[in-house]
Order: structure tokens, then C-alpha cells, then sequence
């Protein structure tokens, strides 16, 4: 296993074990950054993820898009429920070949590409409930950095919605250890790439506020952004995972 790997591994089980030590009864009751939904619905969802993906590593290539499972019943502990997903993933991860092709909704798939998907998507859920009740903490800067790789690869460029009127470059900059970021935005879509680049927008802010300004979990407002704000909001905005 690569050190990429071993390192979504860890903080996958890492996620599980922050995920087992929340209480049902003192969830919060409304998830600001996943509006319209409490904190029971944000580990619903996590659920019945993880169940998903797990049809999901079962089915070959160019298979049918697997059906997504039914919510637990109202008798179902929730927190144990995910709980026993995360370790049920963690551990399908850890035994299987991570460069074996399977099923994925974007391009060429693998058990590799899951354990990224579904390590950043627990995360990411889990500090929306930490940060709903105002105990979220910073993410680990290399684990921070990875994730935003994927923003960039997966998940902006498969929901960016290209404008004739919206066209920047934004470059993101590390000040807590190597990452630096350069998006492209226009009318033809979403483009990405590393290094050291001037952008019309710069970014300099922590690895772990760079990936949660990314997926618009914070605003710019307390970073250190040169150039216009207001064109950033747009850009971001404009990826915004739907």
C-alpha cells in the first residue's frame, strides 16, 4: 500500500472513531453548513453511503448504478450503525487490491479511488457536525492536501457550472507545509494544476482552511486573499458540489 494510502486509511479509521464517540442525544439539531438537514440526517446519510460503496466495490466496470440502501430503521442506534459502516469499509479497503477496476459514477474506478472518495466524504460530514456544535477542530494538513487534490480532480471539475461572464485563475497557497493550487475557470470549464502560478485571486491560508474554503464549509472573510473577494465567492460558488 503507498504512503497515499496507508495515510487515507488512517485518517478513514480516525473518522470512524471521531464518528463513535458522538452522543445521539446531544447532536445538533440543524447542520448550518448542510442546510435543511439535523445531525441525525448527516449520519443517515453517511450510512447508507458507506453500505453503497460497498455494493458499489462489489460490481465490475460499466456496470448498473447500484441502488442506493434504505434508510435504518427508527429502532437503528445511529452512531453505532455508522460506525459499523466506516469499520466495514475501513477493513474492505485494507484487505482488497486498491488498484482493482469496480464500479464509480466518474471515470476509471477503482478500490483506490473509493477509499479517497469515501474518506473525504467522511470527513468532510463529520466536521459538519462537529462544527454545528461548535467543537470542529483543523484537519490534519496532509490529509488537508489530498483532499483538496480530489476537490480538484473530482469534484469541482464534475460540478463546476461554466459562465460566459465568470472567467479566473485563483491560486491557493500553503502556509502551513508544501501545497500550492492553481484554478483555472471560464466559459470552456474547470481546469487545475500544482506549482507556483500567479492567479488574479491568491489564497494564502492553513492546508486544512484552504480544503474547507474549497468545499465552502468557511468563507474568505478571516484568510489572507489578494485580489477581488467578491470574484472568488463566484468562483467557489460556481463548484459548489450540488
Amino acid at each position: 500500500m503507498s504512503g497515499e494510502a496507508t495515510a487515507l486509511l488512517e485518517a478513514l479509521r480516525d473518522e470512524g472513531a471521531r464518528l463513535s464517540r458522538m452522543s445521539l442525544a446531544t447532536l445538533p439539531t440543524a447542520v448550518p453548513s448542510c442546510p435543511g438537514w439535523s445531525g441525525a440526517d448527516v449520519l443517515v446519510h453517511l450510512g447508507r453511503v458507506h453500505r453503497w460503496t460497498l455494493s458499489a466495490l462489489s460490481l465490475p466496470t460499466g456496470a448498473e448504478w447500484p441502488a442506493f440502501p434504505p434508510r435504518p430503521g427508527a429502532e437503528t442506534e445511529l452512531v453505532g450503525w455508522v460506525t459499523e459502516g466506516v469499520e466495514r469499509l475501513a477493513e474492505q479497503f485494507a484487505t482488497d487490491d486498491l488498484d482493482r477496476p469496480c464500479w464509480g459514477f466518474a471515470g476509471d474506478a477503482t478500490v483506490g479511488w473509493w477509499l479517497r472518495r469515501q474518506t473525504f466524504e467522511t470527513l468532510v460530514h463529520r466536521w459538519d457536525l462537529d462544527a454545528a456544535a461548535g467543537s470542529a477542530e483543523p484537519i490534519d494538513g496532509e490529509v488537508a492536501a489530498l483532499g483538496l487534490d480530489e476537490w480538484c480532480e473530482l469534484e469541482a471539475a464534475r460540478w463546476f457550472s461554466a459562465r460566459a461572464d465568470l472567467a479566473a485563475t485563483v491560486h491557493l497557497h500553503a502556509t502551513d507545509g508544501p501545497g500550492e493550487w492553481l484554478v483555472a475557470v471560464d466559459a470552456d470549464g474547470f481546469r487545475w494544476s500544482h506549482g507556483h502560478h500567479k492567479g488574479d485571486i491568491a489564497v494564502r491560508a492553513t492546508r486544512s482552511e484552504l480544503y474547507l474554503l474549497a468545499w465552502n464549509r468557511i468563507d474568505a472573510e478571516a484568510l489572507e486573499v489578494f485580489g477581488d473577494r467578491r470574484l472568488l465567492a463566484q468562483v467557489l460558488a460556481a463548484a459548489a458540489v450540488g
